[in-house]
């Protein structure tokens, strides 16, 4: 993959999930606001959307210290964005989780920087359902992070092209 065609795509997919999570955010915000509050059970038993603003990190850690946050998502947001630009091999699969989890951090930071906290609203009941634990409220920045995660975790596993024409020599 050619460098510039590596860049584009990194910053699209980036920019489509910064673009997407904020949108949603926004749409979820003006919904909740004009029903007054509550929340909505598209699947009951499965999917529920709560409106919630978190002012903390993931599972609410750190809550009240948004400097912190910041500080802390800026040096995460660079680091990934260095672990992109440094990228030798042409693994669009790295490139594409890196944007990823690019994109959901660049969208939680904006809420961060401008709103000093995140907007969430996704609500899975399925896992209180399963397991009577009530896992937390998050955004599609924080599901564009997983599957960058998740991408990057294949990309890993992923024999290489040297080491997959690499057949161990049979012995009789």
């Amino acid at each position: 993959m050619k460098r510039r065609h590596k860049q584009a795509i990194f910053w699209s997919v980036a920019a489509a999930c910064l673009l997407l999570d904020q949108v949603s955010k926004v749409a979820a915000g003006r919904y909740f606001a004009s029903q007054g509050s509550g929340a909505i059970a598209p699947w009951p038993g499965i999917l529920k959307l709560t409106y919630v603003h978190n002012a903390g990190g993931p599972f609410s850690l750190l809550s009240g210290h948004n400097s912190l946050l910041v500080i802390f998502s800026l040096v995460a947001t660079t680091a990934v964005v260095a672990w992109f630009l440094s990228l030798k091999d042409n693994s669009g699969l790295q490139v594409s989780a890196l944007a990823f989890i690019a994109g959901g951090a660049f969208g939680n930071l904006w809420d961060r920087i401008f709103l000093q906290q995140v907007r969430d609203f996704i609500d899975l009941e399925l896992i209180h359902t399963l397991t009577r634990y009530h896992w937390p409220v998050f955004n599609l920045a924080d599901v564009f992070i997983c599957v960058g995660v998740g991408l990057m975790v294949l990309a890993l596993l992923k024999p290489t092209q040297a080491g997959a024409s690499e057949a161990p020599a049979q012995t009789d």
